[in-house]
C-alpha cells in the first residue's frame, strides 16, 4: 500500500532511478579505468534530494534514497574527510531506520554492517555489528548472520582475522587490527604493516576484516590475482588471493595461518616470483616457456592457473617466452599465435592503460600484470583469458618511483 499519491509515487521513483544511474555510472567509469567525472555525483545528489521531497513517509522508498546518500557522500569523502563521512553516517542511520520499520530486517542489517567501519569507537563498531547480527536473523538469513557473528568474534579476541605471507621472504604477517594499512612508513607516515621497496607509496592499501581490499591512491598500484585494481573502489577478498604492490611485494592472503608445511619453500636460487591467477610459482632456470590452454569460452577465467602451462628451458609449449641475463634482468617475448598479451599500468591517479606486447619482438622484461587475450578482426580484445604476473627478487625499475615526500 503507498503512502502518498500515486503521482508522487511515480515522480519519487524515477528521480531515485535517476540518482542511482549517475553513480553506477561513475562507478562503471571507474571500473573502466577512465577519469573520474565527479559532475555525476553532484547530480545524482541533486535527484536524490528532489527525490526526499517527494517520498513523505514511505517508509521504504526513505530507506532506499538515504541508503544511496549514504553511498555518494561516502565516494566523496576524499574532498571533506570530516563532513561527508558525518553526512554519510547520517544518511544511513536514517535508512537503517526506515527499512526498520517496514520490517525489511535484511536491509537493515546490510546498512548496520556498511556504518561499522565508518565508526570511530571500537564499542561503536561493535554495536553495529550486534545489530546486523539480530537484524539478518529476524530475516531469516542465517549465512550472513554466522558470518557476521565471526567478525565479532574476532573482534572480541586478539586472535588475527586473517594473514598475508610474503612471498619474497616467507614471512607471516598477522592481521589483528579492524583496519589494516599498509604501505612504506616513514616519518610521520606509520602503517600497520611497512615495506621497504621504494616503489611502494607511503599510504599504499587497505584491507578490512569484513574482507575487503581497497588501493589508497598509490603512485604505482596494486594487482589482486593478477588483475590491477582501480582506486576508489573496494573489492572483496577471498581465501588465498595474490596480492601485489607496485609489482615488487606479493603477498597471498589466507584466513587461517599459513604453514610452511602446505606453503612453497623458496629456492636458493629463485630470481623471481611467477603469479598464476590465485596460484604462484618460482623462477629458477634462465629461460622458460608459458603458454595458455586453447580452451572452450566457459573453461577459460582468468583466475585459473590451470589454464597455464609453464615449463622450464627452450622446447616447452607456450607462447610467452622469458629469458634472464647474467645481469638478472629478464627478457620476454610472445610468438604469434592465437592469444595476444597485454599488461596494465598505472599512468596517473585515475587512468589505467592497457599495451599489447609485439609479436616475435624481444623486450625488457615486464612486472606488470599480464593477460592473455583474444583480438578480434578490428583490433578489439574478445575474449580475456589467463593471468599472470612475474616479480623479480630484485626490484624491477618501474617508470615511477615513490619519491616519498
Amino acid at each position: 500500500m503507498k503512502d502518498i499519491p500515486d503521482a508522487h509515487y511515480e515522480q519519487t521513483e524515477l528521480l531515485l532511478k535517476l540518482g542511482t544511474h549517475f553513480i553506477v555510472w561513475w562507478q562503471w567509469e571507474v571500473d573502466k579505468n577512465r577519469r573520474k567525472d565527479w559532475a555525476m555525483l553532484e547530480r545524482s545528489l541533486e535527484y536524490l534530494h528532489e527525490a526526499l521531497e517527494y517520498a513523505a513517509v514511505n517508509q521504504e522508498l526513505l530507506g532506499s534514497i538515504h541508503e544511496k546518500l549514504g553511498v555518494l557522500h561516502q565516494l566523496r569523502i576524499v574532498f571533506d574527510t570530516v563532513n561527508e563521512k558525518r553526512l554519510a553516517i547520517e544518511h544511513y542511520s536514517l535508512a537503517q531506520q526506515a527499512y526498520e520499520k517496514k520490517n525489511r530486517f535484511s536491509l537493515s542489517g546490510k546498512v548496520h554492517e556498511t556504518l561499522a567501519p565508518l565508526a570511530d569507537e571500537k564499542e561503536a563498531q561493535r554495536d553495529h555489528l550486534k545489530a546486523a547480527r539480530s537484524a539478518y536473523q529476524l530475516a531469516g538469513d542465517f549465512i550472513d548472520s554466522l558470518r557476521v557473528e565471526h567478525e565479532i568474534e574476532m573482534m572480541d579476541s586478539n586472535r588475527p582475522w586473517g594473514y598475508l605471507l610474503d612471498l619474497k621472504s616467507n614471512e607471516v604477517l598477522p592481521l589483528r587490527k579492524n583496519v589494516q594499512e599498509i604501505g612504506r612508513s616513514t616519518e610521520g607516515v606509520e602503517n600497520n604493516i611497512s615495506f621497504r621497496s621504494q616503489f611502494v607509496s607511503r599510504r599504499h592499501l587497505k584491507i578490512q576484516n569484513n574482507f575487503t581490499i581497497e588501493d589508497l591512491r598509490s603512485r604505482n598500484g596494486t594487482s589482486l590475482n593478477g588483475l590491477m585494481i582501480v582506486w576508489g573502489k573496494t573489492y572483496i577478498l577471498t581465501d588465498e588471493d595474490i596480492i601485489t604492490m607496485a609489482f615488487s611485494v606479493p603477498l597471498r592472503f589466507s584466513v587461517s595461518h599459513p604453514s610452511l608445511a602446505v606453503e612453497k619453500l623458496i629456492p636458493a636460487n629463485a630470481w623471481a616470483v611467477c603469479t598464476l591467477g590465485k596460484e604462484y610459482s618460482y623462477l629458477t632456470e634462465d629461460f622458460y616457456v608459458i603458454g595458455a590452454n586453447d580452451q572452450s569460452l566457459t573453461d577459460i577465467t582468468p583466475q585459473s592457473a590451470s589454464n597455464l602451462k609453464v615449463t622450464a628451458g627452450e622446447d616447452g609449449e607456450g607462447q610467452l617466452r622469458i629469458q634472464r641475463d647474467e645481469s638478472g634482468r629478464f627478457e620476454m617475448m610472445i610468438t604469434e599465435g592465437a592469444w595476444s598479451l597485454v599488461f596494465t599500468k598505472k599512468d596517473d591517479d585515475y587512468k589505467y592503460s592497457d599495451y599489447i606486447l609485439d609479436f616475435n619482438m624481444w623486450g625488457k622484461g615486464v612486472s606488470d600484470p599480464l593477460t592473455f587475450v583474444k583480438m578480434s578482426g578490428d583490433n578489439t580484445v574478445s575474449l580475456y583469458g589467463p593471468t599472470l604476473q612475474i616479480i623479480p627478487f630484485k626490484d624491477a625499475e618501474p617508470a615511477k618511483e615513490d619519491p616519498g615526500v
